[in-house]
């Protein structure tokens, strides 16, 4: 309807109830056409003029709960959902407005109260499957996340996006092959999906199978041409095995095309061009990484990597230094070792 029309029906509303101002199928017809013009001030006025004449109606309460959510009002809305929830405990919308509100606050233990009691009077919720996992994840309790996407996924067996999720969180519980047969099923609802491929290359790295791991970034990339960190993961997978590095670069550069401020992506770069042995392109390249990413380990290791090749002994000591001040690691600490020890006998 055009907002002509909508002034002309708030007109009509208007007119019919003063000619009987209890009637409440104007004053909801009035509310109806204040929101689809987005006038929400003017619709909570006729609300609470409907909650003068029936007080008791909680229907009144959930569309004046839902207005202050959409005015990003929070506290009026959970004052009228609570009001809600008084006289209907288990009303779905109540309930689950007051689990966002809940959740957005991060009041996550009190969010999840709220979504379990949803699916125990709803349990074909999909909407309270999916926010119940995010909150067992944001809260630690990976086996209760992945409880509920397993029991979301026997009720909703075509969603892709469980599945997905499915495969996240046994990814993380180190159950990468459950992870691998999740995505594989999500693949095949959902071939056309760029995303799943991407996290499908991931497992397979993470599990040693390199092959199907690249053949998945290219199907990635086949999907999208713009995934960045699909041209990027590539790149580096070949630099790390010293294998189709002219190829690596150019996978890597174009990554950057779409992201040349990706401290990661310019990280792989100067990788690729050490493993070339192009020492100064690659010192250039990891540099200017680190002004984008200074708080990652790996790419400080790589600097010593390059200073230690170019028998800058002295300045991969201390990029090394820097390195396990983030994060320990025995590799590094060998590698510093051997450092300090060729500076000792110089």
């Amino acid at each position: 309807m055009e907002l002509k029309n909508y002034d002309e029906a708030i007109k009509e509303y208007k007119s019919a109830i003063d000619t009987n101002p209890n009637y409440l199928l104007s004053h909801y017809g009035l509310v109806d056409a204040y929101r689809k013009i987005d006038d929400f001030d003017s619709a909570i006025n006729e609300l609470k003029k409907i909650l003068s004449i029936a007080p008791k109606n909680t229907m009144v309460n959930k569309i004046l709960g839902e207005i202050y959510m959409q005015k990003n009002e929070e506290k009026e809305a959970y004052n009228y959902f609570s009001s809600v929830l008084e006289k209907n405990p288990h009303d779905i919308d109540a309930l689950y407005y007051l689990a966002l509100i809940a959740k957005n606050n991060s009041k996550y233990d009190e969010a999840i109260s709220y979504f379990e009691i949803i699916l125990k009077f709803h349990p074909k919720f999909l909407e309270g499957y999916i926010q119940l996992a995010f909150l067992y994840d944001k809260t630690n309790q990976n086996s209760k996340t992945i409880q509920i996407l397993e029991n979301s996924n026997k009720l909703h067996p075509s969603n892709s996006d469980i599945l997905f999720y499915l495969a996240l969180s046994y990814s993380r519980a180190q159950q990468n092959e459950k992870a691998i047969s999740a995505i594989s099923n999500a693949i095949k609802i959902n071939p056309k999906n760029a995303e799943f491929y991407y996290y499908l290359g991931i497992l397979y790295d993470k599990t040693g199978n390199f092959d199907e791991a690249i053949k998945a970034f290219y199907k990635t990339i086949e999907i999208n041409p713009k995934k960045a960190d699909a041209y990027n993961y590539l790149g580096y997978l070949y630099a790390d095995r010293r294998i189709k590095l002219e190829e690596s670069v150019s996978l890597i550069s174009k990554a950057l095309e779409f992201e040349p401020e990706n401290g990661y992506f310019i990280d792989s770069l100067g990788w690729a061009y050490f493993r070339l042995n192009k020492l100064n392109d690659a010192l250039n390249e990891i540099t200017k990484a680190i002004r984008y990413v200074n708080n990652d380990p790996i790419v400080y290791d790589h600097l010593g990597d390059i200073l230690f090749k170019k028998e800058e002994f002295e300045e991969a000591v201390t990029v090394w230094e820097k390195s396990l001040s983030i994060k320990k690691d025995p590799k590094i600490q060998e590698k510093l070792d051997k450092a300090r020890e060729l500076i000792k006998n110089k």
